[in-house]
């Protein structure tokens, strides 16, 4: 393949790359039986990793970051292995377990995605596609908001991202990455992203989210004033406050964050909690950690009493909300080192970029092309030398980093806006770096070009993962159909589910809890109905030894031993959970189902009793024991504390 082929291949591959990330990762929603959208989003993950790495084969340059970069990137990569080294199940923290994903692999896939975008945003064809893409899929998403705001929906919109918090910081990226682009390249098409980004801020109406953003603009301002003047600071300070104005105007932002909105209050409340909580169990395991995608598994427990009274029975988070706590708990005190210095290293060389997008004009030169710079009449060849993009996206990325980091005080990570946020932060990097073009004068020579074995091997390797998640995602499809296919038809396709993607424990183990949960209900799963078919029992008990310990495993496969007709083995399954965390509602509900189905009203009453002196203010434990009581024939004693469940629920919803 000749030298154009290889530029039009790559070109290619970036385009691809660039789609993916910004439009198809947002937009992928299924909502249906077993929701599947996490693993459809790392296969577009995957996808992004191929085409960069791709592109870097084709194109034979790799990605243009600075050499601490590349350095503090090893130092966290070795932290996170010896963290999965170090784990209570190593495997688990390989692949991840749902809903926290973030194993070993998605933290490698968060660290490639700063190379991964400075191959794709290598080039001026590539940043403006990124800035295409991310204005209209900006827009899809900002009209999902509009359409269930105007539906009705009284909760939080969530569009196709699935939160509320995550529709916020998808609009700070925006808001961020494409106001710096609009500031300093005069694009209307970025302005454009920008309000859109500004619009899913108001719709996700995330306190975090709008810190942030505001730290993200405070500093823009200060980066305005050192690098243009202070005068040229008056628009968007403008802008600003009209932003702050609006939010405080919108009822759906001023209500949530003068905690006014149902629930606000109780965020906050819970989220204390469960910081306490994880400060606990960092200190349990200080230097390593829990591991990755432990922190779920480790907690599964509760956080004692207050939390199922203030949080409602049965609410399990799956993070912790404060990147921080979360690094800790995952990585420990050696893996929180490493991720910092990683920032601090990025956080330095954007800012000496930032600060130095035009510096010659203080000095005294180039004054003609910034005059045309600042009048928005760049000629062509100053766009194709990059000098637009690089008085733009690394003070576009400063911001981006900052203003998220800020965000995820509040909030827990997710991949659907880490990985597109590091890949800006990435372009930011190559840019600052000279890969887009730019006249930045380096200190060391350029390193020679990498040789063709280690972007083709980057190729086979991304390759492979794309496979792998293609495969995990088509077992969740297998997994998905089991579980709405009833108890006939479900295990045979459920041992498929298996088979498509036998590393993966969580597949079974999501499946057959879902059908526990439906045999549960007076349905068609329900025995009642002469189903006298049990294929979740046989599916927990290969699976939940994979994900072990973990105590709603145990909960569901004591359930489905009782449902197969063994409430025997459902005891002592129950016994062992119940004791990883007495507080935990649905092992408390699956006990009582098993003493009551083994004939033991009495020992259902004491472990009932023993539930509500835990947790007086739980109107579920207060139900709990008033139906022990009634099957233990005590009708009185069950019209009492039936009689107090109504009255810690109203309580409860009184707020």
């Amino acid at each position: 393949m000749d030298a154009p082929d290889r530029r039009r291949v790559a070109a290619a591959l970036r385009g691809l790359g660039v789609v993916v990330l910004l439009a198809v990762l947002p937009l992928v929603s299924t909502p249906e039986t077993l929701d599947i959208r996490e693993p459809v989003r790392r296969v577009a993950i995957a996808g992004v990793l191929v085409c960069a790495a791709g592109a870097w084969w084709a194109d034979r340059r790799g990605p243009q970051l600075p050499r601490a970069v590349w350095w503090a990137m090893g130092v966290v990569a070795l932290a996170a292995v010896g963290s999965t080294w170090a784990s209570a199940n190593s495997w688990l923290s390989v692949v991840g377990r749902y809903p926290r994903d973030e194993g070993l692999l998605m933290i490698v896939a968060y660290l490639a995605m700063l190379p991964a975008g400075a191959v794709l945003f290598a080039t001026a064809a590539g940043r403006r596609l990124a800035v295409w893409t991310a204005t209209l899929s900006g827009w899809v998403l900002v009209w999902m908001g509009l359409r269930d705001v105007l539906n009705g929906q009284t909760h939080r919109v969530v569009t196709a991202l699935g939160n509320a918090s995550t529709v916020g910081i998808w609009g700070l990226l925006l808001a961020a990455w494409l106001g710096w682009v609009a500031w300093r390249e005069r694009s209307r098409v970025a302005l454009a992203g920008a309000f859109a980004g500004a619009g899913l801020l108001v719709l996700g109406a995330s306190r975090g989210a709008l810190v942030g953003v505001l730290v993200a603009a405070v500093l823009s301002l200060v980066l305005v004033a050192r690098t243009e003047g202070v005068r040229r600071v008056l628009v968007p300070a403008g802008l600003m406050v009209a932003g702050v104005v609006v939010v405080l105007a919108l009822p759906m932002t001023r209500d949530r964050i003068f905690l006014e909105e149902a629930g606000a209050g109780t965020n906050i409340t819970v989220r204390l909690m469960m910081w306490r909580h994880t400060l606990a169990l960092v200190a349990e395991e200080p230097v390593l950690g829990l591991g990755p995608s432990r922190w779920v598994g480790e907690t599964s427990a509760g956080y004692g009493p207050t939390w199922q009274a203030e949080a409602s029975p049965g609410v399990r988070l799956d993070g912790v909300h404060n990147v921080v706590l979360q690094v800790t708990a995952a990585l420990g005190v050696l893996g929180l080192l490493a991720v910092t210095g990683l920032a601090v290293v990025v956080g330095m060389a954007l800012l000496r970029a930032a600060l130095g997008a035009v510096a010659p004009v203080r000095r005294g030169h180039d004054r003609v092309a910034l005059a045309s710079w600042r009048s928005g009449r760049a000629t062509r060849r100053e766009r194709a030398q990059g000098r637009d993009a690089f008085a733009s996206w690394p003070a576009a990325a400063l911001a981006v980093g900052v203003g998220t980091a800020v965000a995820l005080m509040f909030a827990y990570t997710e991949p659907v806006f880490v990985v597109p946020g590091a890949a800006v932060v990435g372009g930011g990097l190559a840019v600052a770096h000279g890969a887009g073009g730019a006249a930045v004068p380096r200190r060391r020579p350029a390193r020679p070009r990498a040789p063709e074995v280690l972007p083709a091997a980057l190729t086979a390797v991304a390759t492979v993962s794309l496979v792998a998640t293609t495969l995990v995602w088509d077992g969740y499809r297998d997994a998905r159909t089991a579980v709405a296919s009833g108890p006939a038809a479900a295990g045979p396709r459920l041992q498929q589910a298996e088979r498509m993607a036998p590393w993966d424990p969580n597949i079974p183990v999501r499946a057959a809890g879902a059908m526990t949960t439906l045999a549960a209900d007076k349905g068609a799963w329900h025995r009642s109905w002469g189903n006298e078919l049990a294929p979740q029992d046989d599916a927990l008990t290969r699976a939940c030894p994979r994900i072990a310990p973990d105590q709603q495993c145990l909960a569901w496969q004591a359930r489905a031993a009782l449902q197969a007709g063994d409430p025997g083995r459902g005891g002592l399954l129950i016994q062992q959970a119940v004791s990883m965390g007495p507080d935990d509602h649905l092992s408390r509900v699956v006990q009582q189902e098993v003493l009551l189905a083994q004939g033991d009203p009495p020992q259902a009453v004491a472990a009932a009793t023993d539930h509500v002196e835990r947790n007086p203010h739980l109107h579920t434990a207060w139900r709990m024991l008033a139906h022990a009581q009634q099957a233990d024939g005590d009708l009185a004693a069950a019209q009492q504390s039936a009689a107090r469940a109504d009255r810690e629920l109203a309580d409860f919803q009184a707020g």
